[in-house]
């Protein structure tokens, strides 16, 4: 897919594929490309993040020495 076609949640879930996400990365470098207000990058970052958790586009947790545990107890029904 060319880069100018790529949506923010194209980027977001590329970027997953292979490492792990923190909010910084996510409001500096996708949503930055849409907004330039650090406020507003930040509820973007944070939309996105809503997304791809409730839609189980991605699983949050945590990788260890034994692998990836998800989060317990990680509700997104109220999102």
């Amino acid at each position: 897919m060319p880069w100018d076609d790529r949506t923010l949640l194209d980027d977001l879930l590329a970027s997953g594929v292979d490492d792990w996400i923190y909010p910084p990365w996510i409001s500096g470098n996708i949503a930055g490309r849409v907004v330039t207000d650090k406020e507003d990058r930040w509820a973007v970052a944070l939309g996105l993040v809503i997304h791809v958790v409730s839609n189980d586009l991605m699983i949050p947790g945590d990788h260890t020495h034994e692998g990836f545990k998800p989060w317990g107890g990680v509700k997104t029904s109220g999102f």
